[in-house]
């Protein structure tokens, strides 16, 4: 059986420039609190098919929406 980690939710990316490099301000706070620094591999854990689709980064401890609809 896996493991459970918890994550807590960051900013989401939308269709601007602004929400993205929040975004990805964010993730690498996390992953210099949590990973030595680094980014950790990301899996999509949910997508509605209509431009919603949610993101995970386990070894960061943090998950994310993207919506660029």
């Amino acid at each position: 059986m896996g493991e459970s980690v918890e994550c807590v939710e960051i900013a989401t990316c939308w269709p601007t420039e602004t929400s993205i490099a929040r975004n990805k301000k964010q993730r690498q706070e996390a992953a210099d609190k949590h990973n030595n620094g680094k980014l950790g591999k990301i899996a999509r854990f949910f997508n509605d098919f209509r431009g919603c689709e949610m993101w995970v980064d386990v070894d960061c401890k943090v998950w994310w929406e993207e919506n660029f609809k």
